[in-house]
């Protein structure tokens, strides 16, 4: 039983792994620039990754439990937008630092770098218009990943709750019925014995 617990929770484990592995090495795969700016700035990649993955494990053993599950929907949702307006602004954060305080130089050849980096005549320097540091931001692509987050953490406890309950009031049932049949057994004993 022991053996079989160990084997349970070394394949969890596993599966976590797999999952953040996945989740974090297929959209570099996938996208050659992505890798680019990876190689270039991998602090700002394990940030906005080591933030996902704090966000994940948060609301699966504190925000759900602790507001969804216990009814406090509007607590719940307060949490998940605050987080997700401080992972855009770690963002924000490490782009301006990364990407808008170097002035433009003329004389650095534009070799590996996107367009949005080009300068023009309104903007000389490498400081972004608000437009273009949304599209450098990725928001979309940004916002989906914070959302799958959300949505597999919730799935996964309000899923294994489910059961959780599910198994408990079988388990609850089959001790009251063992329960009926050993009074029943005793009432009958007697009888018996009298007889």
């Amino acid at each position: 039983m022991i053996q079989q617990g160990k084997r349970e929770r070394a394949a969890l484990i596993l599966a976590h792994i797999t999952g953040w592995a996945i989740f974090i090495v297929f959209p570099i795969v996938n996208e050659a620039d992505l890798w680019q700016a990876v190689s270039r700035h991998p602090t700002l990649f394990l940030a906005t990754n080591l933030f996902l993955i704090s966000y994940f494990y948060l609301n699966l053993n504190l925000f759900v439990p602790c507001f969804l599950l216990k009814k406090k929907i509007i607590v719940f949702f307060a949490v998940t937008f605050a987080c997700i307006v401080l992972y855009f602004i770690i963002l924000w954060i490490f782009h301006s630092y990364f990407f808008s305080g170097q002035p433009f130089r003329p004389d650095m050849p534009f070799q590996g770098r996107h367009p949005e980096f080009l300068p023009d005549e309104h903007f000389p320097h490498s400081r972004m218009r608000p437009d273009e540091m949304m599209k450098r931001l990725g928001i979309y692509t940004r916002t989906t990943q914070f959302l799958l987050v959300f949505i597999v953490s919730t799935g996964i406890k309000v899923i294994t709750q489910w059961y959780e309950e599910k198994h408990r009031l079988k388990e609850l049932e089959s001790s009251k019925v063992e329960a009926e049949l050993s009074f029943l057994k005793s009432q009958i004993h007697p009888h018996f014995l009298v007889n």
